[in-house]
């Protein structure tokens, strides 16, 4: 106990001197202790006043501190309710852009949609494109077909037609070469 008081730093010299001189006093005269009374309480006396002195020394570097700690703590306070607000603020935007990505997956849903639609429109309109082609090519074969006995008929009409104009024409040459007509 006595050496952590003599070994503290914060204790100011003369009290360590008091103490010490109080330790060899009081060895150094113990039996006579009734003889030397008032020295012994003088130097009590200055003890407990050095210590005193010392312990109003230590509330003043501890208020000193205290208020130190409290600037530091206020300090730390305002940093930690601007650093809660930025944290508040970046949620707030991190629920925002949240939100606008949910919003941009429906879109894309919605568009992936629209063009698997779209490509089914198009295979459709492709599957009708070559059917059309296909009963175009049909057509235009049945067609010229058609064109081809139309003209195939039209010939075979045309020699019928001549063949007759010669046989009337026979005929009429026949009538008026025999007189015997009735």
């Amino acid at each position: 106990m006595f050496t952590n008081i003599y070994n503290s730093e914060k204790v100011p010299i003369y009290c360590k001197i008091c103490f010490c001189v109080y330790i060899r006093f009081v060895y150094n005269n113990y039996k006579d202790m009734k003889k030397y009374l008032v020295p012994y309480i003088w130097l009590v006396v200055i003890f407990i006043f050095g210590c005193s002195t010392a312990s109003n020394e230590r509330i003043k570097d501890i208020n000193l501190k205290v208020n130190e700690l409290s600037n530091l703590t206020q300090a730390l306070e305002k940093r930690i309710d601007d650093l809660s607000r930025s944290v508040s603020l970046i949620v707030n935007d991190g629920n925002e852009l949240h939100n606008k990505m949910d919003d941009v997956k429906n879109s894309s849903k919605e568009i992936k949609q629209k063009f698997e639609e779209a490509e089914v429109i198009s295979k459709n309109l492709n599957e009708r494109i070559n059917n059309m082609e296909t009963n175009y090519k049909a057509i235009d074969e049945d067609f010229k077909k058609r064109m081809d006995d139309i003209q195939k008929a039209e010939i075979d009409l045309s020699n019928r037609l001549e063949m007759m104009n010669l046989g009337i024409k026979e005929e009429v040459k026949d009538k008026a070469a025999s007189p015997t007509a009735p």
